[in-house]
């Protein structure tokens, strides 16, 4: 199993990519519009990293009732 480093096109940049192919990573970064050479990467990997960003966003919406700042029953 590969590992991969996924990120939005903010992070395109000539290091990041550079120093993820050192460490035989998988990037899925889709390039910038400005970018001259257009880089390939893999767009069925980067459309998952929705589910990534989406358990966070769970676990963060559930963090108020583990922290207990919900105390209100009707929140449960």
């Amino acid at each position: 199993m590969t590992e991969s480093l996924l990120a939005d096109g903010a992070y395109d940049s000539n290091e990041i990519i550079q120093l993820a192919k050192k460490r035989e990573m998988q990037v899925a970064i889709p390039p910038r519009k400005n970018r001259k050479p257009k880089r390939i990467y893999d767009k069925h990997l980067y459309k998952l990293s929705h589910l990534v960003e989406s358990a966070i966003l769970h676990l963060k919406r559930w963090r108020g009732i583990v922290i207990r700042y919900a105390k209100i029953v009707h929140h449960f």
